[in-house]
Formats: structure tokens, C-alpha cells, sequence
């Protein structure tokens, strides 16, 4: 079967007039989300970008592949991806395991998911492969609870690390200052993770 690859490019205009490479491929371009957009309510934060540029995609070019594999653009594929061998089917997302991910379980998954979301949430990344129907009610929802979660680890940001940063209190302990601020900061840029519910 034919496969058809294309990339999600997320610029500005004057980024994009700067773009090396822009036709190594086809390349779906548009808004850079970290500079601000309708859909969000702040700025400096880049991986908005990721939910958008899947549903304006989606929007714009209309697809007619049954399913759609997101990859990060440092993965390599060495052999073909079937995603009826894998298992994927409408309802049914293929991904990679992730153990090590913190905040798929309560209390943390709780505050943004109903009760019989929760036990559904999976450690989960890397690739995902989706059916095209279930991608297209997934992208805006991705968006939204990645702005609850940071919203929530803006105003609560002491429940926000303890519940999604494995030992974060004993850890907390052991760090200076400076180190107690990268690793916030870097928790709250991880708060777009959490998305596939």
C-alpha cells in the first residue's frame, strides 16, 4: 500500500522565511502556538503545538488514510508499520510503553479525568498509531487537558509535583534552590504529556 509521510512544521512568518530544509518533503505549515493563539491562554510554551498541528491538519488536508501514525521526528522506522497486526482499530491506540511516566494514576489522573477514565489511562508515548475518526475527536481534547493540567500546576504547584513527579518530596530534600527550580520547571514543561487519556 502506498504511505504517505508529512511533516507538522509549526512557524511563525518570519521563522518560516528563515526555514532551511523546508522541501526535503511534504511539510504541513502553521502558526507557532508558543507565541499565542486563540485556543490557549498563555505564551512560551511550544508543545501546544503537537494537539494543533495534528487537528489543523486534520482540518485542512482531510486525510482519507483509515490510520494515521504520530512520530517524533527523531525516530526511525526500521520495518513497515501495520496497524491491523499491531492491533490498532477505531477505539484502539498503538503506542509505546512508558513506565516510567508519573501521573497516569490518582490522585493526579483524577483531577482531570471522570472515574471510569481513569483506569484507562496508560503510560504510554513514544509513537502512537491512530484510527483517522478516533485522532480527529482526540487532537482538540489533547489541547484542552493539556491546558487544564498546566493550569493546574500554575495554581497549585506544590500538589501539581507531588503528584506527578515520582518521590518528589524526598527528592525535594536532597536538591539546592537551583535545582529544585530546573526540575519545576522542567515538570511543568512535561505537563503536555499527559494528553492520551
Amino acid at each position: 500500500p502506498d504511505v504517505r509521510i508529512t511533516r507538522l512544521l509549526a512557524c511563525s512568518d518570519e521563522q518560516l522565511r528563515n526555514y532551511r530544509g523546508l522541501h526535503i518533503g511534504p511539510t504541513f505549515v502553521h502558526e507557532n502556538l508558543r507565541f499565542g493563539h486563540a485556543l490557549i491562554n498563555e505564551t512560551g510554551y511550544p508543545s501546544y503545538n503537537k494537539p494543533a498541528s495534528v487537528m489543523f491538519w486534520l482540518e485542512r488536508e482531510r486525510p482519507t488514510e483509515e490510520f494515521i501514525a504520530l512520530l517524533d521526528t527523531d525516530m526511525l522506522l526500521r520495518a513497515p508499520l501495520d496497524p491491523l497486526a499491531l492491533g490498532a482499530r477505531r477505539g484502539v491506540v498503538v503506542s509505546a510503553e512508558y513506565a516510567y511516566l508519573v501521573g497516569t494514576d490518582p490522585p493526579f489522573a483524577s483531577r482531570f479525568l471522570t472515574p471510569d477514565e481513569v483506569p484507562l489511562a496508560a503510560q504510554c508515548g513514544g509513537f502512537h498509531i491512530f484510527h483517522r475518526d478516533d485522532l480527529r475527536q482526540i487532537a482538540p481534547l489533547w489541547i484542552q487537558l493539556t491546558r487544564e493540567v498546566r493550569a493546574f500546576a500554575h495554581a497549585h504547584p506544590e500538589e501539581y509535583m507531588n503528584e506527578s513527579v515520582l518521590n518528589w518530596q524526598a527528592e525535594q530534600a536532597t536538591l539546592s534552590t537551583f535545582e529544585a527550580g530546573v526540575k519545576r520547571q522542567q515538570a511543568l514543561w512535561q505537563g503536555g504529556r499527559y494528553r492520551y487519556a
